[in-house]
């Protein structure tokens, strides 16, 4: 079960949650002692720790049956018990805490499980990517993205053919002022898992803070291929998304309006609001970085379950419409950004209230003006 288990865990790495959480299920189907695949599990049903989403409610019942399902098996060592109790810290009293409270306690205890085992470096490179979840968009320093980085790029030096390494490594610069420090990994990342789309999706996290437009619209081409004949919809939407919009830097408008029609055919998709978030984002995108205003404030919203995604429409919609003189439409779409920013903080979900608050200013700016 040893290399199955391998193969679950490096699907883990590249976040490649639907084909990873079957594969630790299917390690624990044909191995009912195999405890430590309920740790694979709950890991995976965290969704993206980068994201500021977390884990859903549904997800986290499932994972915390899984994390008992462990408990109640018994771990074989003293590390697998640790490892499992790792990532049951995040999922404690789940429902009571914020996404940002959760975050902290998961980073501290792959720190205390790393520092447990000095000799164990993927307890290393799970606690350098749970550090980097824990990064404010407050801090303009990155002290999370570059105290996590530091970690990984010890063990970039060590395992340059590691999944997890060269992905956590992308995210823990990506941000304008630090990326450029994440090119030799992105440029492997793609090389080191071929076949997960995530895998050929995210080196263009660096290179659209550098600029390379024509990099990252390969890349995320790549990955649509390989998502869509995979039966991954989210991931489809997702690099689409990128696409679009190096498209659009690169002044080929044409195609980009392509990739749009093309990837809204794709169905199959999952509740998650990744699919979403690039169902309302990609026609905003098209509108607003082609400068048609009109095009722009005529968008409508997506209709997800998803408040911030919403926003996105409104946003583009507010700047189209002040752009376009009419003031009275961009006030309207502006009060609606400032309703979801509230429901948010309510809702506790202060990543995703502070960014709806960065485009209701940038919306009221353009009334302004």
């Amino acid at each position: 079960m040893q290399p199955a288990f391998e193969r679950a865990v490096a699907m883990l790495h590249s976040f490649w949650f639907s084909a990873g959480e079957k594969a630790f299920r299917d390690v624990l189907k044909d191995d009912p002692q195999c405890a430590i695949a309920t740790w694979g599990i709950a890991s995976l049903l965290m969704s993206n720790p980068l994201a500021g989403q977390g884990a859903s409610p549904k997800g986290a019942e499932q994972a915390q049956a899984a994390i008992d399902e462990g408990r109640r098996i018994g771990a074989k060592t003293e590390r697998e018990r640790d490892y499992i109790e790792a990532v049951a810290t995040y999922y404690k009293d789940f429902a009571t805490r914020p996404e940002r409270e959760r975050q902290a306690s998961r980073a501290q205890a792959y720190e205390a499980l790393a520092q447990r085992y000095p000799a164990d470096d993927e307890a290393k490179i799970f606690s350098a990517l749970y550090i980097a979840g824990t990064q404010s968009q407050a801090d303009q320093t990155y002290a999370a993205y570059l105290k996590a980085a530091a970690i990984l790029e010890d063990q970039f030096k060590k395992y340059p053919d590691h999944p997890g390494v060269a992905h956590y490594l992308i995210h823990s610069y990506d941000a304008p002022p630090i990326a450029g420090k994440g090119i030799v990994a992105a440029r492997r990342y793609a090389g080191i898992a071929p076949a997960a789309p995530h895998a050929l999706h995210m080196p263009s996290h660096i290179f659209t803070r550098v600029g390379a437009w024509q990099e990252s619209a390969a890349t995320n081409l790549r990955s649509m291929e390989v998502a869509k004949a995979g039966g991954e919809g989210d991931e489809a939407y997702h690099a689409v998304d990128y696409m679009v919009y190096a498209y659009l830097q690169l002044a080929r408008d044409a195609e980009a309006r392509r990739a749009i029609d093309e990837v809204m055919k794709v169905s199959g998709i999952s509740a998650r609001f990744v699919p979403f978030y690039a169902i309302a984002a990609m026609p905003a995108r098209y509108a607003v970085e082609r400068g048609a205003w009109q095009e722009a404030a005529k968008l409508q919203p997506p209709g997800s379950s998803y408040p911030f995604v919403e926003a996105i429409t409104y946003f583009a919609r507010s700047v189209g419409a002040a752009r376009s003189g009419d003031l009275a439409a961009a006030r309207k779409d502006a009060e609606q950004l400032e309703s979801i920013h509230k429901a948010l903080l309510a809702a506790k979900n202060n990543y995703w209230a502070t960014e709806v608050e960065v485009q209701r200013l940038a919306a009221v700016g353009w009334i302004a003006l």
